[in-house]
């Protein structure tokens, strides 16, 4: 072979090594403090979610960008799911479908920010990956424990980790969120309740509805919102 073809082969392999990764049509960023005294926390819901998705992909890879964790993901139309515990084959095979023909690229974050600051995170994210649509699924304590709700877009709603992306992405409201009830909105001080640890049949709840709403946001990212909210929840 001659030197040029050598230099012809070697710019192929390398344009081959450094082709640039397709930016995700969709992020789904669950809200959570790191760290394993955090895992069983009722706040760390949004966390469990972003978790119990990745699950459902053979063989997820978090890695730290962003100040985040961050999981890319695909959802491929000639490969199947991984169904979550409690969750029939059949309906986690109807979400994929409804994905369509072409592949979904999924970018999955869980901000490594602490809670209060998650929107340092998220602003990295979106810089990143300008113009790509994102759900973000939070814990409540105005909700009852265990419902799930859905809004295309609002206000932070007392919520200090969605107040800080809304501050940090420049009064931005106008994102899908969806909702996790934990309870204990009546409370005078919910500090200590949102970071207690759950007892095991607690915590086997919490992931429940946690990957009730990882389907919800799959959904929302094959679908959008308005055809992902007419189904209801899976679970």
């Amino acid at each position: 072979m001659t030197h040029a073809g050598l230099r012809a082969e070697g710019c192929n392999a390398a344009m081959l090594f450094w082709r640039k990764k397709p930016q995700p049509d969709y992020i789904i960023v669950g809200l959570g403090n790191p760290g394993p005294e955090y895992e069983r926390t009722r706040h760390n819901v949004g966390f469990m979610a972003a978790d119990a998705l990745a699950g459902m992909f053979p063989h997820p890879r978090w890695r730290y960008r962003w100040s985040s964790l961050a999981a890319e993901l695909a959802v491929d139309p000639a490969r199947a799911l991984v169904p979550p515990p409690g969750v029939e084959a059949e309906e986690i095979e109807r979400i994929r479908e409804r994905c369509g023909a072409d592949k979904r690229h999924l970018l999955v974050i869980k901000p490594q920010t602490y809670m209060n600051r998650s929107g340092r995170a998220l602003a990295r994210v979106v810089q990143a990956n300008p113009t790509v649509p994102f759900v973000v699924v939070s814990d409540d304590v105005n909700l009852p424990w265990g419902k799930l709700r859905l809004r295309e877009r609002g206000s932070a709603g007392g919520h200090k980790g969605l107040d800080d992306i809304i501050r940090a992405l420049g009064g931005m409201e106008d994102f899908a969120r969806i909702r996790i009830g934990i309870g204990g909105g009546e409370l005078e001080d919910v500090s200590d309740y949102v970071l207690e640890e759950l007892a095991s049949d607690k915590l086997a709840d919490a992931r429940r509805f946690a990957t009730a709403a990882a389907l919800k946001a799959l959904e929302i990212a094959c679908v959008g919102y308005e055809a992902a909210v007419s189904s209801g929840f899976a679970l």
